[in-house]
């Protein structure tokens, strides 16, 4: 069965997350909807609108790959059409005759809804406040919607700014990640293990740092889902023959990093990011290394590198924040990729690296 290497979802991932940022006014470079009214034009069908965004600048692969993504074409054009609304609220200028904007103390931030229809989240008060009251009209007219929300955006960015000022306390008291979700609002700070032990020692590191805790809204880090997944892509890459990316020359491990050297035996070049994993030998079977507590959801940077057909590269790899020292048995390291371009339903290729940590495994590689 044929399956996405890690390296692309993770890029899916990303790139599904930015959507909503106003990011698709970039394809428009010439400004191709700025004469439209406000309510938009009339779409009659999805062939018209596909049409349109091609009209824009888009390809036929680019909207096909965005609808496969879970991206529908009414938002693509909604984002298009409201971006540069998007920009000038976010920044603090007005979109209306009135030249009123909403203050920056009644503000809580922008986001697009399922549709792609910028909505503008602010305080009650903002209602009641004359020029912000006007600003918030203006911008109901152009069918942006406002909702009311608690916090403020500088309130939440502040508290984004604290929390990253203690980062390695709020990793200690159990955090995978943190960022700010806009449309709800919070906080979202992603827990493992997630008990409610581990949310009281959080809620007290929030107390220490002067953090509301009502701006926090908990999420489990780590999943069955994952945990299943992971498993699954472990099975799949140690049944592969692994013989097209090879070992070459020796190998150093200690109980803490494994260094090495690849070579690409395959006629074309060898794609891969971060992300890599690690199974031992237990039971007749390859199964995952537990993660340390708080790094099994770890986001991998959106790093894209390559291994040019019949090259050869050394690689060093230290696994002490996300597994700790490894106890003696019997290890594989596993970096996933695809040769040649990618495109969809790409068949992955595996780099496997057979090890074994000893009694005598030195606690950390040679400098």
């Amino acid at each position: 069965m044929r399956k996405q290497p890690l390296t692309v979802l993770v890029c899916l991932l990303i790139v599904a997350s930015q959507v909503g940022c106003g990011d698709y006014t970039r394809l428009n470079p010439n400004g191709a909807v700025d004469n439209e009214p406000p309510g938009g034009i009339e779409i009659t069908d999805e062939i018209d609108l596909r049409e349109r965004l091609m009209a824009m600048g888009h390809s036929d692969t680019e909207l096909d790959w965005m609808i496969d993504n879970g991206i529908s074409l009414e938002r693509i054009y909604n984002e298009i059409r409201f971006g540069k609304f998007a920009d000038r609220i976010n920044s603090s200028q007005p979109i209306g005759s009135s030249g009123e904007v909403i203050l920056s103390e009644y503000y809580g931030g922008i986001y697009y809804d399922d549709e792609g229809t910028l909505t503008v989240i602010v305080l009650e008060e903002a209602f009641n406040h004359a020029a912000s009251a006007i600003a918030i009209s203006e911008m109901q007219e152009l069918g942006i919607i406002v909702r009311t929300a608690k916090f403020t955006d500088s309130e939440l960015n502040a508290t984004i700014n604290t929390l990253n000022r203690i980062a390695e306390d709020v990793a200690a008291a159990g955090a995978s990640y943190w960022y700010l979700d806009t449309e709800g609002n919070r906080i979202v700070v992603g827990l493992d293990p997630y008990t409610d032990e581990q949310k009281a020692a959080f809620i007290d590191l929030l107390f220490s740092a002067s953090v509301d805790p009502a701006m926090i809204a908990f999420k489990q880090a780590v999943t069955q889902e994952m945990i299943d997944r992971r498993a699954a892509a472990i099975a799949s890459a140690t049944q592969s023959s692994g013989n097209r990316i090879v070992l070459v020359g020796d190998v150093e491990v200690s109980r803490t990093g494994i260094a090495f050297s690849l070579e690409n035996r395959a006629d074309t070049d060898f794609s891969y990011g971060e992300p890599w994993d690690l199974a031992c030998f237990l039971g007749g079977s390859w199964m995952p290394v537990p993660y340390l507590p708080g790094a099994g959801s770890q986001v991998w940077p959106d790093l894209l590198y390559s291994l040019q057909s019949g090259g050869i590269k050394q690689y060093r790899q230290e696994w002490v924040r996300r597994f700790g020292e490894l106890s003696p048995g019997r290890y594989m390291f596993i970096r996933d990729g695809w040769l040649g371009e990618w495109q969809q339903n790409q068949d992955i290729v595996y780099a496997l690296v057979e090890f074994y940590i000893t009694e005598d495994s030195p606690e950390t590689l040679s400098a």
